[in-house]
């Protein structure tokens, strides 16, 4: 069976899932949200950017940069768990 027409694990009931897959899931999935929020945190920076000056922009500004330092707290936290999970024996 060609690789594209198999199941995603994502796809699969999570409690039919023995410990290696769950596994594999789990860091899959932090790897994407850490590259989702690394993406965010690009995009936030580019908007504190473009509106760094601009009248009105104080409040926008604010949350830009909130938003982005959040991000960024978080993305070290999944960063940290993702390589103690891929460095941990299977």
């Amino acid at each position: 069976m060609p690789f594209w027409s198999r199941k995603k694990l994502i796809d699969y009931d999570l409690k039919t899932l023995d410990l290696g897959r769950l596994w594999r899931l789990q860091a899959s999935l932090m790897a994407k949200l850490l590259l989702v929020n690394k993406e965010l945190v690009r995009r936030y920076t580019g908007l504190l950017e473009t509106t760094h000056g601009l009248a009105n922009m104080e409040d926008s500004h604010k949350v830009f940069a909130d938003s982005a330092a959040s991000l960024n707290k978080l993305n070290v936290s999944l960063e940290d768990e993702l390589a103690r999970s891929v460095n941990q024996p299977k």
